[in-house]
């Protein structure tokens, strides 16, 4: 839920995109698996590391994904 409003477009930093993402799709399940492909495809095209700043509330789950993305 927003927090600032503003005229003008706020941009969300790359790190508070994947925690939005996570916590919708944690929270939903199934009905938000598009957020979770959506990391998926984040982790990927950035190159991210394991230990990238993510909001603690995610962290574990977004390094499940990492760990899933670098075991193949």
């Amino acid at each position: 839920m927003p927090v600032h409003v503003s005229e003008t477009p706020q941009v969300l930093t790359l790190d508070r995109l994947i925690a939005g993402k996570l916590s919708t799709c944690l929270g939903l399940g199934i009905a938000r698996s598009h957020d979770y492909a959506d990391v998926v495809k984040l982790v990927e095209a950035n190159q991210l590391p394991r230990d990238y700043a993510v909001d603690h509330d995610v962290r574990e789950e977004y390094q499940k994904i990492w760990d899933a993305l670098h075991a193949r």
